[in-house]
């Protein structure tokens, strides 16, 4: 297993009463390098700098720090991004800011996952969410497992409705680059197309499509994932496909079939069952991770 080391300058710095100007100054060592070590306890200095500080601070390797394997640097680092009091503060003005609205937090599993719902003060939407975060040695990751934003009053407008979808994803965006999270995931999932009995996988569907889909009621989970799966694409989201050539003939018949005209969205969804090979339709009906680098 790889192993990592872990310094403990700013205790160092601290019980010698040492400012970091003071210890730029002396070692001359740039306060820049100086602030990365004390904000990443893993911070991979050079010999020349170890070597600078050992012998100014009067400290052996022991002392300065410890050697930690990947395990416990992964630990440490996701530890530092759980949903704590202070980080849920954080997610709160992410939030609210974006949207306006207010929610409640229910974190669990070591702070580590988090459900996440709006106030139920609202006659016009309703919000629920659920959260995790997890790492490799080389990236962490703010994964959003569930997105359930409804619609439950007709007076919603489409644009108003759109708005508020986009702005929800955007505020979790803000908040994984405030954590400085690697990259951002929203987990996609395939609905019940009760016109065919059968499950479908969203696929991105014109913005007149779309329009007609979501101001029709009521609101449910087909909708959702289509319109999440909509956004998602326009605000630069992708996925690594497992199999490229698949991928290239179902964005073909999507686009065949968006050009015909006067055939409403279920009529479309049956065209391309009939257009799809039943293998590959088969392999579509899982949940797909979309998701942006944020560092």
């Amino acid at each position: 297993m790889n192993k990592r080391f872990r310094n403990n300058l700013s205790t160092i710095l601290k019980n010698k009463r040492i400012s970091y100007s003071k210890l730029s100054k002396e070692t001359g060592i740039s306060r820049q390098t100086i602030s990365k070590i004390i904000n990443n306890e893993f911070y991979a200095m050079n010999v020349h700098t170890l070597v600078t500080l050992l012998d100014y601070l009067e400290v052996g390797i022991n002392e300065f720090g410890v050697v930690d394997s990947e395990f416990d640097f992964i630990d440490n680092q996701i530890h530092k991004m759980a949903f704590n009091k202070k980080n849920l503060a954080i997610l709160v003005n992410s939030l609210s800011s974006k949207t306006k609205l207010s929610f409640t937090f229910h974190p669990y599993a070591s702070n580590h996952c988090l459900n996440v719902d709006s106030k139920k003060y609202s006659n016009k939407y309703d919000f629920s969410g659920n959260i995790r975060i997890h790492g490799t040695k080389k990236e962490t990751a703010l994964e959003v497992i569930d997105f359930d934003l409804w619609k439950i009053s007709k007076m919603v407008s489409y644009e108003e409705f759109y708005d508020l979808y986009r702005s929800l994803i955007i505020a979790f965006e803000d908040y994984a680059e405030k954590l400085r999270f690697n990259k951002i995931i929203f987990n996609v999932s395939s609905y019940y197309a009760p016109e065919l009995q059968t499950v479908l996988f969203p696929r991105n569907l014109t913005s007149k499509d779309l329009r007609e889909l979501v101001q029709s009621f009521p609101y449910d989970c087909r909708k959702n994932e289509l319109l999440k799966f909509s956004v998602l694409k326009t605000c630069g989201y992708g996925f690594i496909s497992v199999n490229e050539e698949e991928e290239l003939l179902i964005n073909e018949i999507n686009n065949q079939v968006d050009s015909m005209a006067n055939v409403s969205i279920f009529e479309k969804e049956k065209i391309i069952m009939d257009l799809m090979d039943k293998n590959v339709l088969e392999r579509d009906y899982h949940v797909k991770k979309y998701f942006k680098y944020i560092y």
